[in-house]
């Protein structure tokens, strides 16, 4: 029997898109009348949007619920309160970064150079694209540039930038996965395509040049003091 607050939990959720199908439309036209979107309040007929009256790009890109409602729910609260409770627990058994060493962590003005005219190209892409590609800024591979971007251009402490870099360079295993099985189908605009590669070459290259170079390293500092935060 389902549990009437999950249940009521659920219907909130689905409330944010009804117009969300519950499993993905097919990537390429099969009966000339694929939909894509429902009507606004969810129902089907009159007030459905076909896949072909898209803007160009966008197909490929439309979101579908693929599991219940009622699972996003939990998973959501036991995923965030479990990575809470991880982060309240490692933060102040992490070892203080020396700032001695703090002038090593200031990312070289080539990469502030380099890093400010992708941010500003990928947010211009986005911001010219169909409707809601601004929201792609949320994927991992641009959460990664914006973390580039803050360690550039925002004021932080040395301990917050030691730790932004030790989260970069395993992070940086999803451009390595991108560039691998790259997927191009709603880059539309010009030279769109070859600026998705160059990005995410550069997010792979930034930590191998600066851990290289002696910048950042991902091994135990001997001079960092391990009285917590």
């Amino acid at each position: 029997m389902a549990n009437p607050m999950l249940s009521l939990a659920g219907e909130l959720v689905k409330s944010i898109n009804s117009s969300l199908l519950a499993s993905p439309p097919p990537s390429t036209e099969q009966t000339g009348n694929d939909v894509c979107y429902l009507g606004p309040n969810g129902e089907d007929g009159d007030h459905v949007v076909y896949c072909k009256d898209l803007p160009e790009g966008l197909r490929a890109m439309v979101g579908s619920w693929y599991l219940e409602p009622e699972r996003h729910v939990v998973e959501c609260i036991a995923f965030v309160t479990i990575s809470c409770l991880i982060i309240i627990g490692l933060l102040p058994r992490l070892s203080q970064y020396p700032k001695s060493n703090a002038a090593k962590l200031t990312p070289p003005l080539s990469i502030k150079v380099t890093t400010f005219i992708i941010y500003v190209c990928q947010l211009i892409y986005k911001l010219n694209g169909y409707p809601g590609k601004v929201l792609f800024m949320a994927m991992p591979c641009n959460v990664l540039w914006t973390m580039w971007f803050s360690l550039c251009f925002l004021p932080m402490s040395v301990q917050t930038m030691h730790i932004m870099y030790q989260l970069i360079v395993p992070y940086t295993s999803l451009a390595i996965v991108a560039v691998a099985t790259p997927d191009t189908s709603d880059l539309t605009m010009f030279m769109e395509v070859p600026f998705f590669f160059f990005m995410h070459y550069a997010l792979i290259f930034y930590p191998i040049y600066l851990m290289r170079s002696g910048h950042i390293s991902v091994l135990p500092i001997k001079e960092a003091s391990k009285d917590g935060l």
